[in-house]
């Protein structure tokens, strides 16, 4: 398959493009597919117009000088346009405000692409609008944003229960919904097991016994 994703945002410093979306568009890349993330670096314009391939993964960074209600109108129409260039066979749509959330709302008005969405965190009113200091109408915006989008996408990819439950809660089928927790990094997969011998040995020196234990 030939797939897009578009971000949020720029690679770094934020996550959910390097620890969230990457991860999943690596595996699908050594999969055999072809993927392509698409983003808005208004968070790190230096990356602006930057273009480069990780791991079977091709990164474009849409052209912008900053910040500003002109870019947030028209970066995102011009990733839905990047986009339908790139002809995929579907889009998974990273967050469901800001930039990324624009994007989706011009795919779904102007193309038939079947169109994912994945939230990785209570953007609307309960989680993040109600801690940044976000002007009024951005928080009303962006509420407005995470039910839209959710309830037009294909299909919805969600990080937590609790965001799952919150998608069904806006009325999107349960069947479209898929719980996609995040994995550890690709690097500890080539660790040792941990033998029973060691989990023991741990619990001894932290004289915890039985009891539960995180780490």
């Amino acid at each position: 398959m030939n797939v897009v994703m578009v971000g949020p945002f720029a690679f770094e410093p934020k996550g959910s493009v390097s620890a969230r979306a990457f991860p999943i568009a690596r595996a699908l890349a050594r999969r055999g597919h072809q993927v392509t993330i698409l983003m808005p670096p208004y968070d790190n314009l230096e990356d602006s117009g930057r273009t480069w391939a990780q791991d079977g993964v091709r990164l474009e960074n849409m052209p912008m000088r900053r910040n500003d209600a002109w870019h947030q109108i028209t970066v995102p129409a011009r990733m839905a346009r990047r986009t339908a260039q790139l002809r995929p066979d579907v889009v998974h749509v990273f967050k469901p405000i800001g930039y990324s959330g624009l994007t989706a709302a011009y795919l779904r008005w102007f193309t038939q692409t079947p169109l994912v969405l994945d939230t990785d965190d209570w953007e609307g009113r309960g989680g993040w609008s109600d801690v940044n200091p976000y002007p009024v109408r951005w928080r009303r915006f962006f509420d407005w944003q995470e039910r839209w989008v959710a309830r037009h996408a294909h299909a919805v990819t969600v990080v937590s229960r609790t965001l799952q439950t919150q998608v069904w809660g806006f009325g999107v089928d349960p069947a479209r919904v898929v719980y996609l927790p995040n994995g550890p990094a690709w690097s500890l997969r080539d660790e040792a097991h941990i033998t029973a011998a060691q989990t023991d040995a741990v619990r001894a020196h932290l004289r915890v016994g039985t009891a539960p234990l995180a780490l």
